[in-house]
């Protein structure tokens, strides 16, 4: 079991990696928990721009979360999002 999981973590560690990833694997299952737990952790959140979608999620988990939030690096347009506090 061990292996498997080591495995389908080497396949979530490639960009686009999870796309072909059952979410009901354990190996995803982990992966969100220790996101999820480093959330918690923070203090504050930094979104790196430009990025993609998990990110935001997680921008959006933080923010839920409490924490302060900064987004950093080039915008092609503002929205509205953009200022939620």
């Amino acid at each position: 079991m061990r292996a498997e999981d080591d495995d389908e973590a080497a396949v979530l560690a490639v960009p686009g990696g999870a796309d072909d990833a059952a979410l009901g694997s354990t190996a995803v299952r982990k992966r969100f928990e220790q996101d999820l737990a480093a959330l918690r952790a923070a203090d504050e959140f930094v979104l790196v721009l430009p990025a993609g979608a998990a990110a935001h999620v997680e921008a959006g988990i933080a923010s839920g979360l409490g924490k302060r939030c900064w987004a950093v690096g080039p915008v092609d347009r503002l929205r509205a999002l953009h200022i939620v506090q």
